[in-house]
């Protein structure tokens, strides 16, 4: 009868030994799998963000070299018609000291674009640097006005460059379909 009782007791301490490893291997696994799923999740977004900045970048780029295709030629043309037909909100042509000479924006003509560190960064542009990107940001002339929040990017141009900004609301709208076209892919 004692053997019976400690082979009973024993089989019940093993099965439930066994239970609680079968619960804490569970658990740890669940765990490690909701950690690595996180965790590629996070590397999938941020790699569909990054796709998406690529291509933003890359389409604003090839916006501002058609434009300034337009501008190399003798003929007189309108900045704010260039914008309109392109759907940006601000065209600059700069000197190579940094003036801007022309623009969209009238206030902006004659500002200097060493002034800010914002619009210091196109600067690269006159040293060699043939396009540049710059992310979402305020208007460099107005830090305060947030209506004014604008992406930036800019191209050799002539002696100077030639820089197109794009506002928050056209750039939400472009975003959006970038991450349409991401989710499809």
């Amino acid at each position: 009868f004692i053997l019976e009782t400690v082979e009973t007791l024993l089989l019940i301490a093993i099965a439930v030994a066994f239970c609680i490893t079968n619960s804490l291997v569970y658990v740890l696994q669940t765990n490690t799998a909701k950690t690595n799923v996180r965790e590629l999740l996070t590397i999938n977004v941020d790699d569909i963000r990054e796709d998406i900045l690529d291509s933003e970048n890359a389409e604003l780029i090839q916006t501002a070299k058609n434009i300034a295709l337009l501008c190399r030629d003798d003929a007189p043309v309108s900045l704010d018609a260039l914008a309109e037909e392109y759907g940006v909100s601000e065209i600059n042509i700069v000197s190579s000291d940094g003036i801007i000479t022309a623009s969209t924006e009238r206030e902006y003509i004659g500002f200097d674009m060493k002034n800010n560190p914002q619009s210091a960064a196109f600067m690269i542009l006159t040293q060699g640097v043939s396009e540049y990107a710059q992310d979402f940001g305020n208007v460099a002339i107005d830090e305060q006005d947030e209506a004014r929040a604008r992406k930036y990017v800019g191209i050799v141009f002539k002696d100077g460059f030639l820089q197109i900004g794009l506002d928050y609301s056209l750039y939400s709208a472009e975003t959006a379909a970038q991450i349409r076209s991401a989710g499809r892919n």
